[in-house]
């Protein structure tokens, strides 16, 4: 029987994510690694045979890149003694080129992102500078308020005589009253 590894184990001894092994079994080397993976309960297991084409896929590729000048491609090839198939260098192309696509995006997006953040943060600052001047109007409003209630504050509230004092009034009254009448009266 032969000895199988999941596909974290293998990644592990290997050093790489989980998602590059399952790249590399869906779909860089999926014709090679066809006979060397199993799926049982729904976890897939790769053979000694697999882990050994995963770990020779993982040394030092030719760089495939198009800007490359082909002296420097020849001399790389020569030095890593690496025979790439053109399959898999169609693959690691798409690859590269999918991943230029991607960080354009990102990058795009980054840009997007930044200018709504210069847009709302201009925003914040006008809404700071409003609130600013409505305070400054709410505390002069506040000021003048005061003072009109100061002013009229005599003529609004006139203070009722106690009843003491209606009182001493009456007997005052009535004392003049009394003199009065009798002024009249003589």
């Amino acid at each position: 029987m032969k000895k199988m590894k999941t596909i974290k184990q293998v990644a592990n001894e290997l050093n790489i994510s989980t998602q590059a092994i399952y790249y590399k079994i869906n779909k860089s080397m999926k014709e090679k690694l066809q006979d060397s993976v199993i799926k049982l309960h729904g976890q897939a297991f790769i053979d000694e045979n697999g882990c050994n084409l995963i770990k020779e896929s993982l040394q030092p590729l030719q760089i495939l890149s198009n800007d490359m000048p082909n002296e420097i491609a020849d001399d790389i090839k020569s030095s890593t003694n690496i025979i790439v198939e053109d399959s898999e260098k169609k693959s690691l192309n798409e690859q590269i080129i999918y991943l230029r696509n991607q960080n354009q995006l990102l990058q795009d997006e980054l840009i997007k992102e930044r200018e709504h953040n210069r847009e709302q943060s201009d925003k914040v600052i006008s809404l700071a500078e409003q609130l600013a001047e409505l305070n400054r109007n709410n505390q002069v409003l506040l000021r003048q308020a005061q003072e009109q209630n100061t002013l009229h504050l005599p003529q609004q509230f006139e203070v009722a005589p106690s009843d003491e004092e209606t009182s001493t009034e009456e007997k005052k009254q009535s004392f003049f009253k009394r003199l009065f009448k009798k002024s009249n009266n003589t």
